[in-house]
């Protein structure tokens, strides 16, 4: 039996996430998770998805799922801004503070991402009180790819080649944690 990988994609539905000018989170977060999870179908891993079209799904129904699919690892896939400080940007990537095996999954991840698209790195942190990271029982991060709220950033992530990237040194991440953690 192949191993279990659950793949958030954060917002959806209703629920735009961030949105400046025509584009949307929900719209920037899902093809990535899709490309994530072709990516790890291809090594070998089985794939579970909060959501694989553009539909609701609140935080407690992402963690439920995620938790009845018994996954070996969570990731939500986010955007970021900061609407007053537009120059902000890069990728970081979120866990919950009291889990061990989640910062371990966030430094893989976020290693991984910074040096294949060549991004800021805004470093791995501990979190408190996330509806959805609270509630997984796997190991659980959320990446956030960008911000929209900066010019260039919203401008890759509006491009297929970006996203495939993204997606690529996310699935690398996965695996990299995977393998050190059977």
């Amino acid at each position: 039996m192949s191993r279990l990988v659950f793949l958030d994609a954060g917002h959806g539905g209703a629920d735009t996430g961030i949105v400046v000018g025509d584009m949307s989170e929900k719209d920037i977060t899902l093809p990535i998770a899709l490309y994530v999870g072709e990516m790890l179908e291809k090594q070998g891993y089985s794939v579970g998805y909060s959501r694989a079209t553009n539909e609701d799904v609140t935080a407690q129904r992402r963690a439920s799922l995620a938790n009845d699919a018994i996954p070996s690892c969570f990731v939500s896939i986010h955007c970021n801004q900061a609407p007053s400080s537009p120059a902000i940007h890069g990728i970081e990537t979120l866990y919950l503070k009291s889990d061990y095996r989640g910062a371990v999954l966030a430094k893989s991840v976020q290693a991984k991402v910074v040096a294949v698209v060549n991004a800021k790195n805004r470093l791995v942190r501990g979190v408190e009180g996330d509806a959805v990271l609270g509630a997984v029982k796997a190991p659980a991060v959320i990446v956030n790819v960008g911000f929209l709220s900066h010019d260039n950033e919203r401008s890759l992530l509006d491009t297929q080649p970006y996203r495939l990237a993204l997606a690529s040194a996310i699935a690398e991440g996965i695996d990299a944690y995977l393998v050190g953690h059977p």
